[in-house]
């Protein structure tokens, strides 16, 4: 598994589809039906790098694979990806397969509200209790499907796990669709952790970085891989003829990236400097409609809990922002951090 084996700082994530991946190389069918898998975690955790290394695997060994990115593409019912999904699900009568649903929270939600291609697909999991079935046959989308578990990997991977449950099994503890489910989880990455992990994944990728260079992506990688993958792509298109990566390089990557020192994104830091400017009402989350309205809230949610570290180790509070009444203005220590990245030549 010469792709799987590049994924650093999720051990646990990579041991259980590696134990999937060995399975289903044997060739099929299985004596076993293999149990579908639920990858989940916070967004920017690695999901989509951990699936993109399982499937290079997969495709290495010859097996068939289909991946839908983004399962709005599919809940309409409209598009090849329906038509390809169907197909894929079908040859697992045959031969090893491999579907990877990304974003499957938009269509395994819990609502009462599904449409007709959402509940066909729901027939796929709910099948399996406490013994995985071997073969499902159902309707998806008009057409008849079979799918053989002893050769199909159904892997889903989502940021809202709770969101594919119903609001009656949340309330309760209950969690009848996850229960179905062989369970993966992502996790965020400590500071402590990300010490190891930085200098591990540069190894991995063909170079060595030095302690002030670990430091410098340290400080963007808001406990979770994104960062990291951004700075190393435009490292390798940027370092050529050298194995050993220098804080300049490092720094000159992390630019390119929409990430800024501290691990906050270009468009928090608009943010940040507004508040510095002028001070922001603190209910214009609320009215923002729509998905931006979400990001802007979950930006200030992020500013409001940034923290720093003391040499001891110790973890004390440190906002960039603080809301004042009916107003979010910024802290004193807020601008001082506005002053020192534009120092280090960071502009957002």
């Amino acid at each position: 598994m010469q792709h799987l084996s590049k994924m650093v700082g999720q051990p646990l994530a990579v041991s259980q589809l590696a134990g999937l991946y060995n399975y289903a190389a044997l060739g099929g069918p299985l004596v076993n039906a293999i149990q579908p898998t639920l990858v989940f975690g916070p967004s920017g955790g690695g999901k989509s790098k951990l699936l993109s290394l399982f499937r290079a695997d997969c495709e290495d060994k010859g097996i068939h694979c289909f991946q839908v990115d983004d399962c709005d593409t599919i809940s309409l019912q409209s598009g090849a990806n329906s038509a390809d999904l169907i197909e894929a699900l079908n040859a697992s009568q045959i031969a090893p397969t491999l579907v990877i649903l990304d974003e499957a929270q938009k269509i395994f939600k819990g609502s009462k509200t599904k449409s007709a291609m959402e509940r066909d697909l729901c027939t796929l999991i709910f099948p399996h209790g406490e013994k995985v079935q071997d073969r499902i046959t159902t309707k998806i989308g008009g057409e008849e499907v079979i799918a053989d578990f002893r050769n199909l990997i159904l892997v889903l991977a989502t940021n809202e796990k709770e969101s594919m449950e119903t609001s009656s099994s949340n309330r309760k503890g209950e969690t009848p669709f996850a229960r179905r489910f062989r369970l993966t989880e992502i996790c965020t990455y400590s500071q402590k952790s990300m010490e190891e992990i930085i200098p591990a994944f540069f190894e991995a990728n063909g170079f060595k970085i030095g302690d002030c260079a670990a430091g410098m992506v340290g400080r963007l990688h808001r406990g979770t891989m994104s960062a990291l993958c951004d700075v190393m792509k435009h490292v390798r298109e940027n370092v050529i003829g050298k194995s050993t990566v220098s804080k300049a390089d490092v720094v000159k990557a992390c630019r390119l990236t929409d990430y800024l020192p501290r691990g906050l994104k270009k468009g928090e830091a608009r943010l940040l400097d507004a508040a510095s400017r002028n001070a922001i009402p603190s209910a214009r989350g609320q009215v923002i409609s729509g998905h931006f309205g979400k990001l802007y809230q979950a930006s200030l949610n992020h500013l409001l809990e940034q923290w720093t570290e003391k040499k001891g180790g110790e973890r004390v509070s440190s906002p960039l922002i603080s809301v004042v009444g009916s107003r979010i203005v910024t802290t004193p220590f807020g601008e001082k951090f506005l002053s020192s990245i534009s120092k280090d030549g960071f502009t957002w």
